[in-house]
């Protein structure tokens, strides 16, 4: 429909409301940059009054409320308009459930945390302040779906909230099937949640899943678990779990000689520093490293530098599985250089529980090539774990030289 001016009245009032819009805008376009500019310098309030439909200024001052002065009462009503003006704001509607529950009302504290996340299904703030909300409301099938979605977006929160998820819900299928992303990482965290907490069926149904999945992951990961089943003292479920390890981690496998127990046998391979490889922890007064330019056989054997007094234990070890009450045949090469000592270093093979020696080879003293130090020797009844060690018996004198080991082999006699 066209306006047809063709009169002076209507040419009047056309030139009136064409004035009064004009200021009408002027205003508003002021007043918006007023509030542009109260906002800049975080006067919130006085930009939400100036402009009170603009939800971000609304929001704004509610989370003010909340955050700074601490007043969650205040910031609802804000807030709540604020939701009201743009309800597809979920930065908005998160800060008014925050404030609901700062100001003690679950209620409107879950209608608002629903809202948002209908809002933004996949934020994982968001999704982790609701599952808390259902659990709290012992609603924990809602929550799985929700806790699933939050590992999937920021693994790295997996540690804090894993605890919470199995508190809530300790039936492993359950947690594999609707919390845990069927991928390695979440899985082995779980793992070493339920092995941490000794909860071993629990655990097993876990690994389990994990080596049917195929999916591919690092050995040196699932170390852990081995620990801690030879903590445990279960020797035939950690020998099993490092045996399925190598079974699918060419790496590990080259490790182990058939017939030798002793796994890198020659250090050919880095240290793994768990499971059944060689663990080292550092100790004063000795220095072990892997020498490149010096071994019996392969590239590389191990070399020991001492320069200390009263030491007992070199920090390297390795735990064996055997049988109880068999015969064993163990061989070493060594090579020593200007070891000065009453009392040099000896291979050991520990009883892990009562650290008493079940055999131990003669102590490498002064300077010599390379030979070979063996011996045989029975495990006694009802030990099936040995911990081979480099130590020294007694430990009160001084000692400096370097030994290099290399080619260890321990074999079960017929």
């Amino acid at each position: 429909m066209r306006l047809k001016l063709n009169s002076a009245f209507r040419k009047a009032t056309a030139a009136l409301l064409a004035l009064l819009l004009g200021a009408f805008i002027a205003v508003s376009s002021g007043r918006t940059m007023a509030a542009w500019a109260a906002a800049q310098s975080g006067d919130w309030l006085r930009a939400s009054k100036l402009e009170p439909g603009n939800a971000a200024w609304q929001c704004n001052v509610g989370a003010y409320q909340t955050i700074i002065t601490n007043d969650p009462r205040a910031a609802i009503p804000y807030l709540e308009s604020g939701v009201n003006l743009n309800p597809h704001n979920a930065v908005c509607w998160t800060a008014l459930g925050d404030a609901y529950a700062h100001a003690g009302d679950p209620v409107n504290e879950r209608r608002t945390l629903e809202a948002a996340l209908r809002v933004e299904p996949n934020d994982a703030h968001i999704a982790l302040n609701t599952a808390t909300i259902y659990v709290n409301s012992n609603e924990v099938e809602r929550a799985l779906p929700l806790y699933r979605l939050v590992i999937q977006k920021r693994p790295d929160w997996i540690g804090q909230i894993l605890p919470n998820i199995w508190f809530h819900d300790p039936n492993p299928e359950e947690l594999l099937a609707r919390a845990i992303p069927p991928v390695p990482g979440p899985r082995l965290a779980l793992l070493k949640l339920l092995a941490d907490h000794g909860q071993w069926t629990s655990a097993d149904v876990v690994w389990r899943r994990i080596l049917e999945s195929k999916q591919p992951f690092q050995s040196k990961d699932a170390l852990f678990y081995v620990d801690a089943l030879l903590a445990n003292h279960d020797v035939t479920a950690a020998a099993t779990t490092w045996q399925e390890l190598a079974s699918r981690d060419k790496q590990l496998s080259e490790r182990l000689s058939k017939g030798n127990l002793i796994v890198n046998p020659g250090f050919e391979s880095a240290i793994l520093n768990g499971g059944f490889d060689w663990i080292y922890q550092r100790v004063d007064g000795v220095d072990v490293s892997v020498d490149t330019g010096e071994f019996h056989s392969g590239n590389r054997s191990l070399m020991l530098n001492f320069d200390t007094e009263g030491l007992e234990v070199t920090g390297l070890k390795q735990f064996v599985p055997v049988e109880a009450g068999s015969r064993y045949s163990f061989s070493a090469w060594v090579r020593a250089d200007s070891v000065d000592s009453a009392n040099g270093p000896r291979f050991a093979f520990l009883d892990p529980q009562t650290h008493q020696a079940v055999f131990s080879t003669d102590d490498a003293i002064g300077s010599f090539p390379w030979r070979p130090i063996n011996g045989e020797f029975t495990t006694p009844t009802g030990v099936n774990l040995l911990e081979l060690s480099v130590v020294r018996n007694p430990a009160s004198s001084r000692i400096r030289g370097k030994v290099w080991i290399d080619d260890l082999e321990l074999v079960r006699n017929p």
